[in-house]
């Protein structure tokens, strides 16, 4: 579970604590003096929540105050108006508990907000498998793999010499998709940089060397997908077929690698994505004293207030870049699944 993912729980738990203490209040004795000091306690909990990343550790502590005190302010503000015997008092209590009533409930838009990000990137429920075209491409390419290998141990078969360089194009075609598939499964198992995971330095260039990899092996599948038509022309020639039939070939090639058209605007939204969690990984190791991991909050804890500033900048462009390239993805998969390779 990650930060923002406790904030969120926690703080829904604590409103409907809030929310349950609220309807017993209204039998407790009425006084202005209460309703004021309830509404400052719900006041100073909403100015101490942070509004970054979840970094600063008084964040989660006080908006779990903030969603018990708020509603509990305001309802108990609401019945002194009626019933405090210091009416003036009262009655600046019932002015403020509008206000806090406000806060609150912008407070838990928010809450209904981050609870659907929260579902909508989980891998139980989002609608889109970043490794799922991956394995399609990779189960596809060991089918067609057997079937040449087949064909070229039936030495009378019209496919025999084709077979060699069709298996060489498919087994590079098969490195490319596997060293992809093996280098993002490790980074796609939560979708932000989840500090949770990285507590010490051995973490730190741990995940260095995954997103290094990672970068690598994006870049071997943009460079295979700007040349793999080429190729595959090579191989068709190689294969001692007739030039009509090559051209016809490359022609139908050409016609299913246009429907995935998207790839290079997915491998450059991949490369944002994997540059922008090196550089936070980076400005960590960099600044190894001014940041520990608190594990009883599950956050990391900055020492220094602009080094959190710039980490936090950094997540938001991780988040960002994220999101398209999940939105390229689901592009490239609905259009596979409208117009699938023959």
């Amino acid at each position: 579970m990650d930060s923002l993912t406790a904030f969120t729980i926690w703080s829904f738990a604590a409103s409907i604590i809030g929310v349950f203490i609220a309807f017993f209040v209204r039998r407790l004795p009425s006084h202005g003096w209460v309703a004021i000091l309830l509404l400052l306690t719900a006041t100073l909990a909403w100015m101490r929540i942070d509004s970054g990343e979840s970094s600063h550790p008084t964040s989660l502590l006080m908006s779990m105050l903030f969603c018990i005190t708020a509603p509990v302010a305001a309802v108990y503000s609401f019945r002194a108006r009626r019933h405090a015997a210091d009416r003036l008092v009262a009655l600046a209590a019932f002015v403020g508990g509008f206000i806090i009533a406000g806060f609150y409930l912008f407070m838990l838009a928010g809450l209904f907000f981050w609870t659907y990000e929260i579902f909508s990137r989980s891998p139980h429920s989002s609608k889109v498998e970043p490794t799922a075209g991956l394995r399609v491409a990779m189960i596809r390419n060991a089918r067609l793999q057997k079937a040449f290998e087949k064909a070229a141990s039936q030495k009378s078969n019209s496919l025999t010499q084709l077979s060699g360089p069709a298996i060489d194009f498919l087994r590079e075609e098969q490195t490319v998709l596997s060293n992809c598939y093996t280098a993002v499964k490790p980074l796609i198992q939560h979708r932000l940089l989840d500090m949770a995971d990285i507590k010490t330095q051995a973490d730190l260039e741990k995940r260095r060397m995954l997103v290094l990899k990672y970068i690598d092996a994006n870049k071997g599948i943009s460079n295979y997908y700007g040349n793999v038509e080429f190729d595959f022309r090579k191989m068709a020639i190689k294969g001692g077929l007739p030039d009509t039939t090559v051209d016809q070939q490359v022609k139908w090639f050409h016609t299913n690698l246009n429907r995935m058209n998207n790839i290079p605007a997915l491998c450059e939204a991949n490369e944002r994505w994997a540059k922008c969690e090196l550089e936070a990984l980076n400005l960590l190791v960099s600044n190894r004293q001014s940041w520990s991991y608190d594990g009883s909050l599950r956050k990391t804890v900055f020492k220094d207030e602009n080094l959190r500033t710039e980490f936090n900048r950094i997540v938001v462009e991780i988040n960002t870049d994220y999101k398209e390239r999940q939105q390229i993805l689901q592009q490239l998969q609905q259009e596979l699944k409208e117009h699938p390779i023959r």
